[in-house]
């Protein structure tokens, strides 16, 4: 709120800042979105308080983190790559399990596309 942010009431993790910028908060993570200017100028002045670690994705093929997962800037939007959270499962059932086995799995070829 100092920094000039709006939180909304519905999701308190998610905030606004002059209708420009928007941040999600978890933790002590933060992802801003918006204009470089806009978001050099929060991470300037959240520098001055806190000791920070950032990255800034503005191009096709530039990525980020977020929480355990990867973001891919595209032309057409972003990508979002799982974390290490599905390895490790698979690693884990596999120890009790024995190993996966690959499977087709029927529907049209719409979802095999997919």
């Amino acid at each position: 709120k100092k920094r000039g942010v709006e939180f909304s009431k519905e999701n308190p993790c998610l905030g606004k800042r002059a209708g420009k910028l928007f941040l999600l908060l978890h933790a002590d993570d933060i992802m801003i979105c918006g204009c470089k200017d806009g978001v050099q100028k929060l991470i300037a002045e959240l520098k001055k308080e806190f000791v920070i670690s950032y990255k800034i994705a503005q191009f096709p093929g530039d990525e980020f983190e977020f929480q355990k997962r990867t973001y891919r800037l595209c032309d057409d939007g972003m990508d979002i790559m799982p974390g290490r959270f599905a390895e490790t499962m698979i690693k884990l059932f596999e120890e009790k399990y024995g190993p996966v086995k690959c499977q087709q799995v029927p529907c049209g070829d719409e979802g095999q596309e997919i």
